[in-house]
């Protein structure tokens, strides 16, 4: 817990609430050890999305981060305010004992909000979504509207499964960027087409994010986009145009649903 300790203890971890960058995030854990009682304790940053940590550094070291001023540190035992002349988080001091640095809640007081005033959490209706087969579905209905729309314009449509598969990391990193800010998987998705797109040959994919089931309105939306459009109307045979389609459902409270579609097609270089 937060508060005076003991040699070779561990105050948190706890939560502090921090201002950065716009890529920093608002929050993170802070575990602090205490190897000396006459040395103030170590502090890590430990940013809990993505498991990324940061020794705290003075204001003559690198910090290797972008968090920028520190307000307070909690948990579920004590919660310290920052009364630091300079609350940046080069020049703060995470001594919890020196009150001149932070100034402590009363520690029976917090004890007892969170005993006599905690609510019972209100009844959550679990409702599961099957979004693997709700993928399965929406691939073949597009596909079947895909061949449909090509076979209108008397071209035939070849797809290739292993190219489909390999989509999958971009649509991971593309709901990623959304959520988090960062496109984690993105390199595997750039590895994955260098080992799979023959020499002489180029690709092209569009993705796209919906918030609905409905595939025929997808493949609408898709071909108001000069890049889909462009897709769907390729041409050539079977050895030198392949197609491929990847559907992610990820979802979410409340039955929402993050639908992400890539259309992709290799094809052979046209010689100049």
């Amino acid at each position: 817990p937060l508060g005076p300790s003991s040699a070779s203890t561990i105050l948190c971890p706890s939560s502090a609430l921090i201002r950065g960058q716009s890529s920093a995030p608002p929050s993170a854990a802070i575990p602090l050890r205490r190897q000396d009682a006459d040395v103030p304790p170590r502090a890590t940053f430990w940013e809990s999305l993505f498991g990324t940590r940061h020794a705290h550094v003075t204001a003559e070291g690198g910090a290797g981060h972008s968090y920028g001023r520190i307000g307070c540190l909690f948990n579920h035992e004590g919660y310290y305010g920052n009364v630091q002349p300079d609350d940046s988080v080069r020049a703060c001091s995470f001594d919890l004992d020196d009150v001149s640095r932070w100034k402590p809640m009363d520690r029976q007081l917090v004890a007892s909000v969170s005993r006599s005033r905690r609510r019972a959490a209100p009844p959550v209706v679990h409702q599961p979504l099957a979004s693997d087969s709700m993928e399965e579905a929406l691939e073949a209905s597009l596909r079947q509207l895909i061949a449909e729309q090509r076979r209108a314009d008397g071209l035939a449509t070849h797809w290739d499964p292993h190219l489909s598969f390999l989509l999958s990391p971009a649509l991971l990193s593309s709901e990623a960027e959304k959520v988090s800010g960062s496109a984690a998987g993105a390199g595997d998705f750039r590895q994955g087409l260098r080992n799979a797109i023959p020499p002489d040959f180029s690709f092209k994919g569009f993705p796209m994010q919906f918030g609905h089931l409905c595939a025929p309105r997808m493949l609408q939306d898709l071909l108001r986009s000069h890049v889909a459009s462009g897709i769907v109307g390729m041409q050539g045979g079977v050895d030198s145009v392949r197609f491929a389609l990847r559907v992610q459902v990820t979802p979410y409270p409340e039955r929402v649903c993050a639908v992400w579609v890539m259309l992709a097609v290799v094809f052979a270089k046209i010689e100049q």
